[in-house]
């Protein structure tokens, strides 16, 4: 049964943040209703790469200044690559904070900010409710080893992809 939940929710948030943060939010790839964004920037939160509103204007920065300067915190070649693949979400102080100067379409809608404050609360309910469905494994194999595989995956369009020129 983790093994399930794990395959699920890897799936799922690989849509998820691929669908939402980065082709709606960041690229405006499609419209939706207000109420129905907040529901997808929701469940699009446990992905565990923050609120919407912080992952967008990085994702704006990274395209302004992709792999060209030191602004790009997923560039490689500036930062090397470790620092591409995952350090910059788990041990880099300056980037806790939104730059809304990159999210100016989307800093009207208050909900947004909420997510962005409190992008934990989806990842603890999405927990709990691993560990009803399945106790232990479902927390562990379900959340936290979809969780690993999902973000290694989603990083590796950075750390691997920006090496070159060419890419």
């Amino acid at each position: 049964r983790a093994l399930i939940i794990a395959f699920i929710l890897y799936w799922a948030r690989m849509f998820l943040i691929t669908g939402v943060y980065h082709r709606y939010l960041s690229h405006h790839a499609y419209k939706t209703s207000r109420w129905f964004r907040f529901v997808l920037c929701f469940l699009t939160t446990t992905s565990l790469q923050k609120g919407p509103l912080f992952w967008t204007s990085l994702h704006v920065i990274h395209h302004k200044y992709s792999d060209k300067d030191p602004r790009d915190v997923h560039s490689p070649r500036q930062h090397g690559f470790w620092y591409a693949h995952i350090r910059w979400i788990l041990f880099n102080n300056k980037h806790l904070s939104t730059d809304m100067r990159y999210v100016k379409d989307w800093e009207k809608f208050p909900e947004l900010h909420w997510l962005d404050k409190y992008h934990y609360v989806a990842p603890i309910l999405l927990t709990a409710l691993c560990y009803y469905l399945d106790g232990w494994g479902g927390m562990v194999v379900g959340m936290g080893w979809s969780t690993v595989a999902f973000w290694n995956v989603v990083f590796s369009i950075n750390s691997f992809a920006h090496r070159r020129n060419r890419f």
